[in-house]
């Protein structure tokens, strides 16, 4: 029996965070996973652990938590509008119409 793991990390957020370190010459060897911002900064004031975070949680960290910007080419990860084909709500045209290009062709 396989034992089910609730609130896996996202495999390609894992995988954007590896490589950076990897190109910094660092090999990752993580002890603690975390599922979001909220995680990530309880860990980090409850165990002093050291995280990447994307640079908007800069507002939300409590006083006690210090940041460094990165250096270099900062991680990055695509994004993709998802919906589903048969809503045509007004407030979803509405969105698509205003990202433009960045959506690109609605499929």
């Amino acid at each position: 029996m396989i034992p089910f793991r609730q609130h896996l990390p996202a495999p390609a957020v894992r995988r954007v965070v590896v490589e950076y370190f990897n190109r910094a010459g660092i090999d990752l060897k993580p002890e603690h996973e975390v599922h979001n911002v909220v995680h990530a900064i309880s860990m980090i004031t409850s165990t002093r652990a050291v995280m990447l975070l994307p640079a908007y949680t800069k507002r939300y960290l409590p006083e006690s938590i210090t940041t460094r910007p990165v250096k270099g080419e900062a991680p990055t990860l695509d994004l993709v509008i998802a919906h589903h084909k048969a809503s045509h709500s007004p407030i979803l045209n509405q969105l698509l119409s205003r990202v433009g290009e960045l959506a690109g062709v609605r499929s």
